[in-house]
């Protein structure tokens, strides 16, 4: 049977050898024969275009040399234009003859040209420059060019002309179209790859296959071919057909070639190989399909006479593998058969039973009792139960139990036992199948602990709901109460401004908690992008603690500071996430500490992974247990009911500190204990980066519980809105601050040329120029105004927002709405990194300070009524007298007096009386630096003055807010 499925096989390989060589030898030869017609062709197509050609330019040659002869008999009376309309060329052969002159420039043409023709010159031209070094008595035809004038491309056809002493009397130029030459080629059918040239012996292509107009048909006029293959065998040989791939288009063709009589030129024909060979390729496609038609009606015939003798293989064949596909099938299913035999207790098993119960055939022989042996003990007697009830009764049974591998690994297994009978209806043998459930047990118990996470996680979100409508409804409850009193009740002022303080304070908290909701949600959608700028590393760490610093010291606690001296003054990062979760720390540091202290630490740390920014806060407050640790960076969670109760908040701070941190490329962490404080870390890649070119210098970082010191600043407050001029200069004023106001962006940048400020708040919208061109404008100064640190006020706080304002140049933004200790803190900031404050330098034609300023009069009239302001003013004028009666006392100490003069500060300037603000600063400031008692003197005698004019100003003033006051209720008293 092997012998003859050998001979059948050889005899099948001979003939497929037979059939495919004498299919290739046909094919090669057929593709030789259709090469070689090719070339016949392409050589007698290239003798016509060569004759063609020389036609065209024997032709041309004529012309020029009959212009020659009338030109050089009466070259006075010649005209080209005359000329060629008495000799006709050929139907479609459009020229251009030109006479030029020994000078270069045009003496004629056959066409219109304008006076630009006549000041350009052609001695640069090789077929100008030619003829003037030598008379050879022939005409020159030079490579194609492109006319100055006319733009297009042309071959230039030159012949000298001679004055009748033999001098240069000109050159007369016959420009021929390089497609009519090449037309010839439209005649043909090339193909899409075929092409027509002329060369000259030069290697300069003269023409090519075109058509006139056509910027695609250019491509390769001028080139040259000189090193080609084509020019090597023309220099070489006459005429000839060579198989090159072009230089100009990379294309693969069969070219002829042949040498132009009496012309230094070779007119080239070329097909492209590939569509020479198309007819050859039907032809090939067809003779392999009859080949493998032939092949295929053969291996059938071969098929069918060995199926007989493999079906008589496959059946043997077919046995084995059912036998090995039952084993591989248990396998799979992970179920094996076993089968026990009553009478002889004899047990046997399948070669799945060993693998599941992780033994070797050839090692173990199963039994009864080492088969309970190999199952859990708490699950041995229900088995042997089950077993002795099938034997007695003949009852099937099923049951789950766990196997112990002699590895000591549990498996979870199901067993199902069938009595088998014999023909008297007695037992005799119990047949059973086992298999191997660990896998699904374990998903079981996996889908029950997920189970439970979820119902974890749900009554979570249940206690955030609850804790949220908590946290929002206590504020709401505040600020909406608050209100109710301050608009109905008569109050004192005392309790009126407590009431107006607490409500302000239950507006900060309703603000905070829609801050940590919001921030969740987009961080836990994936929504917030991060922004990576050039940070003030010490100017962002020391502003976090200013802003927690007083409810630190409401509550008695110390804050330090600990910023290490190897910190880079500007890491790229972003500042406001950084300070984000820095301040979110630092809260719940004092928060949770009832005594002691509070520390601040950065410094950077190196390890495997690269170098961190580290930032450590660390109290000696409430602790953590270990135990409540886990889930405390997991949002809707605290460290326990309790907490929430005692303390507030929402559960949600750490969990999006740790989405934040985790955003960044870095990691946070603790080390607490239960009523031993806790220890909260983050670290962060460290990014060191160049500062801004208009960043002012930055201070040395300080330890302890402050930076360097702070001072009073001149701050330009750039706001249209009046509401807000209010309340940033009562603010900063209160403050110690200095504050001018500028209506929108040209005012600010007319500001600062004309006065010298220490920094600018730059409101970004504003009407006119805002704050964004306001800004670019400053930086553009060539004074030191261009290097004004100039901070946003902005409502919109997206990092995109922050970004558009460093590019226009700011160096900080505030969001609003402002919060006083955000504000206050940050120009403490920068009043650290400006320094000490500049000699006072007073700007040409700089104003004296206003007594009373009418446009802030004017703002607080419109903002609180005529009525209100009266009531204002007067208080306002009594509490002046009994201050001022106070500091000109003698018998003031100078820290006494120093307190006043800083009420009179922020009282004068709230309400527009400028001058006695002013002089009251100079005395706060004057006591401050440490000056004596005959200079404080001096500076008394100057606001006893100011007062004097504020009194006078009030006395004016007065009188005005009681008319507009009397109007104000004639016109709010209802009609009778």
């Amino acid at each position: 049977m092997v012998l003859a499925s050998k001979k059948l096989a050889l005899v099948l390989v001979s003939t497929l050898v037979l059939i495919w060589s004498g299919t290739g030898s046909l094919l090669w030869l057929e593709r030789e024969r259709a090469l070689q017609q090719a070339q016949r062709d392409l050589a007698n197509l290239a003798l016509a275009f060569e004759e063609q050609s020389f036609w065209i330019l024997s032709s041309v040659e004529q012309t020029l040399r009959t212009a020659k002869a009338e030109y050089e008999s009466d070259p006075l009376v010649f005209s080209l234009r005359e000329f060629l309309g008495q000799h006709a060329m050929p139907q479609g052969f459009t020229v251009q003859i030109s006479l030029i002159g020994p000078d270069g420039y045009l003496l004629d043409s056959t066409l219109p040209l304008g006076p630009e023709a006549r000041i350009t010159n052609y001695l640069d031209r090789v077929h100008i420059s030619t003829h003037l070094r030598q008379d050879t008595g022939s005409i020159f035809i030079g490579p194609p060019i492109v006319g100055r004038l006319s733009g297009k491309w042309s071959i230039p056809i030159s012949l000298r002309l001679n004055k009748p002493d033999g001098s240069l009397a000109g050159v007369m130029v016959l420009a021929v179209d390089p497609f009519y030459l090449s037309s010839y080629y439209h005649k043909l059918d090339l193909g899409s790859d075929g092409v027509v040239n002329i060369l000259g012996m030069d290697g300069i292509v003269r023409a090519r296959s075109g058509r006139s107009g056509d910027p695609s048909s250019a491509v390769g006029l001028g080139q040259s071919m000189a090193e080609s293959a084509v020019m090597k065998m023309a220099r070489q040989s006459p005429y000839g057909v060579l198989d090159d791939i072009s230089a100009i288009d990379n294309v693969r063709r069969l070219m002829a070639y042949r040498q132009m009589r009496a012309y230094p030129l070779v007119a080239i024909v070329g097909r492209g190989v590939e569509e020479i060979l198309t007819p050859w390729w039907s032809l090939a496609w067809r003779a392999l399909i009859a080949a493998m038609v032939a092949s295929l009606g053969l291996g059938l015939m071969i098929r069918a006479l060995e199926m007989e003798s493999r079906r008589r293989r496959a059946h043997a064949r077919d046995l084995a593998e059912a036998n090995r596909l039952l084993r591989l099938g248990e396998q799979l299913a992970m179920v094996g058969h076993w089968r026990f035999e009553l009478g002889t207790r004899r047990l046997t098993w399948s070669d799945e039973v060993y693998r599941i119960f992780g033994l070797r055939k050839d090692r173990y022989q199963p039994s009864m009792e080492a088969t309970l042996a190999a199952h859990h003990p708490e699950d041995r007697a229900r088995l042997r139960e089950l077993v002795e009830a099938a034997m007695q009764t003949g009852t099937s049974y099923e049951m789950g139990l766990r196997i112990i591998r002699p590895s000591g690994e549990v498996r979870h297994v199901l067993t199902r036992g069938v009595v088998e009978f014999d023909s008297a209806g007695k037992p005799f043998a119990i047949f059973g199948a086992i298999s191997d459930v660990s896998d699904r047990t374990a998903q079981e118990e996996a889908l029950m602990a997920a189970r439970r996470e979820t119902e974890a996680a749900a009554r979570a979100k249940t206690e955030f709901l609850a804790t949220v409508s908590h946290e929002l409804r206590t504020p709401l409850n505040a600020v909406i109460g608050f209100a109710d009193l301050l608009l109905t009740a008569d109050l004192p002022e005392s309790e009126r401004r407590r009431y107006i303080r607490l409500q302000a304070e239950a507006g900060r908290t309703l603000l905070a908690v829609i801050n940590d909701v919001l921030d969740f949600a987009k961080v836990d959608a994936g929504h917030l992008q991060l922004e990576e700028i050039p940070t003030d590393t010490v100017g962002m760490l020391q502003t976090c603690a200013e802003l927690v610093r007083p409810m630190a010291q409401e509550k008695g606690l110390t804050l330090r500071i600990n910023l290490s001296p190897a910190l880079p003054p500007w890491l790229m990062l972003d500042p406001t996430r950084v300070r984000q979760v820095v301040l979110n720390l630092l809260n719940n540091a004092v928060k949770f500490t009832q005594a002691g202290s509070v520390s601040l630490t950065a410094d950077t740390v190196g390890d495997d992974t690269g170098r961190w920014l580290r930032i450590l806060v660390e109290d000696t407050g409430i602790g953590i247990a270990p135990e409540r640790q886990t889930q405390l960076f997991e949002p809707f969670h605290q460290a326990d009911a309790s907490t929430a109760r005692r303390y507030g908040g929402t559960g949600l701070g750490l969990a999006i500190c740790k989405r934040l941190v985790g955003l960044m490329g870095g990691r946070l962490g603790l080390f607490s204990d239960a009523g031993r404080g806790s220890q909260f870390w983050i670290e962060i890649p460290l990014c060191p980066a160049d500062p801004p070119a208009h960043a002012p210098a930055l201070p040395t970082a300080a330890a302890g519980e402050g930076g360097p010191p702070t001072r009073s600043l001149h701050v330009l407050v750039a706001e249209d809105l009046p509401v807000n001029q209010l309340l940033v200069r009562a603010i900063l004023e209160r403050a110690g601050h200095r504050v001018d106001i500028a209506i929108d962006g040209g005012a600010a940048v007319e500001a600062v040329q004309r006065q010298i400020y220490d920094l600018v708040l730059m409101d970004v919208q504003m009407p006119g120029m805002d704050g964004l061109e306001a800004t670019k404008v400053i930086r553009a100064l060539p004074s030191a105004a261009g290097r004004i640190p100039i901070v946003a006020l902005t409502a919109n706080a997206l990092p995109s927002e922050v970004e558009r304002c460093r590019k226009a140049g700011m160096d900080d933004h505030i969001a609003k709405p402002i919060e006083a200790s955000h504000l206050v803190a940050t120009l403490a900031r920068w009043s650290q990194r400006i320094g000490p404050a500049p000699a006072p330098v007073q700007a040409k034609g700089q104003p004296e300070a206003e007594v009373m300023s009418a446009a802030m009069q004017s703002q607080l009239e419109l903002l609180m009524g005529a009525g209100a302001l009266l009531t204002m003013m007067q208080e306002v004028a009594s509490s002046l007298r009994q201050r001022l009666a106070i500091i000109t006392d003698p018998a003031t100490p100078l820290d006494a007096l120093r307190g006043h003069a800083h009420s009179m500060v922020s009282l004068a300037g709230n309400f527009g009386l400028m001058e006695l603000s002013q002089a009251a600063r100079k005395v706060e400031q004057a006591i401050d630096n440490g000056a004596d008692r005959d200079l404080v003197a001096g500076l008394l005698a100057q606001v006893q003055a100011a007062a004097g004019r504020a009194q006078s100003a009030l006395a004016d003033r007065l009188p005005e807010l009681t008319r507009a006051a009397a109007t104000e209720g004639a016109e709010t008293q209802p009609a009778g």
